[in-house]
C-alpha cells in the first residue's frame, strides 16, 4: 500500500495492524520513511459520531509531551485539514502481536516505564 498526499508523503505506508472501529478511535499502520526508518501511522477516519475533535485533541497532546517513556511524535496532520487525522509516531506495535513468553523481568521494567510515564 503506498503513501497517501500530505503528511505520509515521505512514507511507504502498510496494510493495518489495527482498524478504526467502535472500540479503536484509530487504525494503526507501520510505515517506513523514505530515509528507511520505521514509524507507525495512526489514522482516525471521521465517521460523523463527532470523534474528530477528540482524536484531533488527542494529536494536540501528544505533540506538546516529550517525556523518555511516551511514544515520540514525529508528525501530523494540521488541525484544520478536511480528510483523515494522521498521526506519525516512532514505531510502536500492538502488545496482542509481541509473543507471550514474555519474561517476568521485562513485565517489571515496563510496569515501571508506564508508572514513570503516569507519574510525568
Amino acid at each position: 500500500m503506498g503513501a497517501e498526499l500530505g503528511v505520509l508523503s515521505n512514507y511507504s505506508l502498510y496494510d493495518p495492524t489495527i482498524k478504526q472501529d467502535s472500540t479503536n478511535l484509530f487504525s494503526l499502520h507501520s510505515a517506513t520513511h523514505e530515509d528507511g526508518r520505521p514509524a507507525s501511522v495512526f489514522i482516525h477516519e471521521d465517521d460523523g459520531s463527532g470523534s474528530r475533535t477528540f482524536a484531533e485533541n488527542e494529536v494536540k497532546l501528544l505533540r506538546r509531551l516529550r517525556h523518555p517513556h511516551i511514544v515520540k511524535y514525529m508528525s501530523s496532520t494540521p488541525p484544520a485539514d478536511e480528510g483523515p487525522v494522521q498521526l506519525v509516531v516512532e514505531f510502536v506495535q500492538p502488545l496482542e502481536s509481541i509473543e507471550t513468553n514474555v519474561h517476568s523481568m521485562e513485565i517489571g521494567v515496563g510496569l515501571r516505564c508506564i508508572t514513570a510515564a503516569l507519574q510525568f
